[in-house]
C-alpha cells in the first residue's frame, strides 16, 4: 500500500472520476457530489466495530502470520491509520470516550465499571438518534456499572443507560464468556435473556445480519449507525472457537515460537498456548467480520456505508515481560484502524496520521454530513478531512495515561485483593513514546526503568532501547514534557492532582 503523502493532482483526477462512475452503479437514492466538500449527497449508513484487546501488530496487515483475509482486503478497500492510540488503554474509560468525545476525567468515566453518565443527551448514539439514524448496538457494553462480583453481577443493561442505542440492542454489561458450549447470555432491547447458541462473535455476527436485512426490507430509505463492540480476542485466552476450521489453535501451535517478536520475555507468565490461542481468536473475529460485510455488498449498500475496524486497546502478550493492558508501550497503546467509505476516503492507503479514540464521534459525523451538530465542548479532534486523504489539521501528539483505577478490580473475590496499578500519563507522537509516573518515580512490574520509558519508535519499533536518561536526549525530553504538560492540563490529570516530574534540564 502506497504511504500517505498527500494527493497528487491526479489522484484527485482519480478519486472525482470514481466518484462519477459509483454514483451509475450506487443504489437508488444515493447520489455522488463531485462538486463542493466532495461529500455524497445521501447521509451514509455507519458501521463501528471494535474488538476487545487486540494490538494493531495482531492482524496480518502488520503480523503476516496471522491469518485476518477479511481484514486485509477491507484494507485494501479504505485506508489503514497505523497511529490509531488508545488514550486510556483500559475497557470503560475507553468506551466513555469512544462515547463523549471527552477524556475521563470530564465525561466522569476513569475506571473500569463505572457508569456513564447519559442524561445530557450529549453521547454519539443519541445524537446520531436525534438525526433520525436508526440506531443499533451488538456486544459488550461495559459502561452501566453492571458488575458488583464477578459472580453475581447484573449483566443487563436498563434501557436508560444504552446511550441512544434504541432499534436494536443485543448486548450485556461484560462477560468473557465466548465458547460454544458455554454460551453468552445477551439481552435484547426489551430485556429480555437470550441466548447465544454459536461461538460469540459469530453469534453477533447473526444479529448484526439479522439487523441489516431488516433495515433494507423495512426502513431502506433511513440510515443506520450500528456498534458492534465484540469481547474476544479479551483473555481467558481458552475461549477461542474450539470448532473454528483451519487456521484454527492446531494450525498455530506450530508456528508460534517463529512468530514471537524480538522484546518477546517469557516472565511475563504468557505461554505458547496463550499466544495460538490468541491468536486463534483474531482469526475467529475475522471470520465474523467477514460475514457481515458480505452482508453489506448482498444489500448493495456498500458504498453508502462507512465501516470502521478497531480496537478499545491492546494486549501486551508477553512483550517487555508484561501482559494485559493498561501499559504505556505499543502493545498495549496503539490498536488498529481501517475505514473504508467508497469514493470517499481513498483505497488501497497507509496513513501514519495520529488518531485518539476521542476523535471517532466528531470526525465520523463530520463526515457523515452532520459536523454542525457534534457539542460544543468535545475534545475529540475532526479528522475527517484527513480520514479523507486531504490535508487537514492533524494532531501532533495525543495524551495517552491511566490514572484512575482505584482499587483495580474491586468486584473480584481474590485473595489478597489485586493492588490499583500506580497512575502514569504519557504522550505519543508519530517517532516517540515518552510515558512517566508521578513525580518520575519508577514502579516495579512495568518492565525496565519502571516504565519510566522514552523510546524512538522510527528508529526502534520494537521499543527496545530506553533512551530515559542517556547521554544526548536531555533536549528531547525536555521538548516532550513540554508537550505532555499542556495534555496533562487538557485531559484534565493535572487539575486532579497528576504531578510531573520536574523538566528535564536540556
Amino acid at each position: 500500500m502506497p504511504t500517505d503523502t498527500g494527493m497528487t493532482r491526479r489522484q484527485v483526477l482519480q478519486t472525482i472520476t470514481g466518484g462519477a462512475c459509483a454514483a451509475a452503479l450506487a443504489p437508488r437514492g444515493f447520489l455522488f457530489s463531485v462538486f463542493g466538500d466532495g461529500l455524497p449527497t445521501t447521509r451514509p449508513n455507519i458501521l463501528f466495530v471494535f474488538t476487545d484487546q487486540q494490538s494493531n501488530r495482531m492482524w496480518e496487515g502488520n503480523t503476516p502470520g496471522i491469518k485476518t483475509p477479511n481484514l486485509k482486503t477491507l484494507a485494501s478497500q479504505g485506508t489503514v491509520f497505523n497511529n490509531c492510540i488508545s488514550a486510556y488503554p483500559v475497557c470503560t474509560p475507553y468506551r466513555g470516550t469512544l462515547l463523549t468525545g471527552k477524556y475521563p476525567r470530564f465525561n466522569g468515566v476513569t475506571r473500569n465499571d463505572l457508569a456513564l453518565n447519559t442524561s445530557n443527551n450529549d453521547t454519539w448514539g443519541q445524537l446520531m438518534k436525534a438525526q433520525s439514524y436508526r440506531t443499533a448496538f451488538v456486544g459488550k457494553w461495559h459502561l452501566s456499572a453492571g458488575r458488583l462480583t464477578w459472580t453475581t453481577g447484573r449483566q443487563n443493561v436498563p434501557a436508560s443507560m444504552r446511550a441512544g442505542f434504541e432499534d436494536e440492542w443485543k448486548g450485556c454489561e461484560c462477560r468473557h464468556v465466548c465458547r460454544v458450549s458455554t454460551g453468552a447470555n445477551y439481552y435484547d432491547k426489551s430485556d429480555i435473556n437470550c441466548l447465544h447458541t454459536k461461538y460469540q462473535p459469530e453469534g453477533e455476527a447473526d444479529q448484526i445480519i439479522s439487523f441489516l436485512d431488516d433495515h433494507q426490507t423495512n426502513h431502506p430509505t433511513e440510515q443506520f449507525f450500528c456498534v458492534w463492540a465484540a469481547n474476544p480476542p479479551h483473555d481467558p485466552y481458552t475461549e477461542y472457537d474450539n470448532g473454528q476450521v483451519s487456521p484454527n489453535k492446531e494450525y498455530y501451535d506450530p508456528l508460534v515460537n517463529s512468530m514471537k517478536p524480538p522484546n518477546f520475555s517469557s516472565s511475563s507468565g504468557v505461554t505458547n498456548t496463550d499466544l495460538a490461542s490468541y491468536y486463534t481468536m483474531c482469526t475467529g473475529l475475522d471470520n465474523a467480520m467477514g460475514r457481515v460485510l458480505a452482508k453489506l455488498d448482498a444489500l448493495g449498500i456498500r458504498n453508502n456505508t462507512i465501516v470502521v475496524y478497531t480496537s478499545d486497546h491492546g494486549d501486551m502478550m508477553g512483550a517487555h515481560g508484561c501482559k494485559l493492558k493498561m501499559k504505556p508501550w505499543e502493545e498495549s497503546i496503539n490498536v488498529p484502524l481501517i475505514v473504508r467509505y467508497p469514493n470517499v476516503v481513498p483505497a488501497n492507503r497507509v496513513s501514519d496520521a495520529l488518531v485518539s479514540s476521542l476523535d471517532f464521534m466528531p470526525s465520523l459525523m463530520s463526515m457523515a454530513g452532520l459536523k454542525d451538530v457534534v457539542p460544543n465542548g468535545i475534545q475529540g479532534k475532526d479528522l475527517s478531512q484527513t480520514m479523507r486523504g486531504h490535508h487537514g489539521k492533524e494532531h501532533e501528539s495525543v495524551f495517552i495515561g491511566i490514572t484512575d483505577q482505584g482499587d483495580y478490580n474491586p468486584r473480584q473475590v481474590v485473595t489478597p485483593p489485586q493492588a490499583a496499578p500506580a497512575p502514569w500519563v504519557g504522550i505519543r507522537t508519530k517517532q516517540h513514546v515518552y510515558a512517566t509516573f508521578e513525580k518520575g518515580n519508577p514502579q516495579s512490574g512495568y518492565g525496565e526503568n519502571g516504565g519510566y520509558i522514552l523510546f524512538d519508535l522510527k528508529n526502534d519499533p520494537w521499543e527496545m532501547t530506553n533512551l530515559v536518561d542517556l547521554p544526548g536526549n536531555a533536549a528531547l525530553q525536555a521538548a516532550l514534557w513540554d508537550r505532555l504538560y499542556v495534555l496533562t492540563e487538557e485531559s484534565g490529570e493535572k487539575a486532579a492532582g497528576f504531578v510531573l516530574p520536574d523538566r528535564p534540564v536540556p
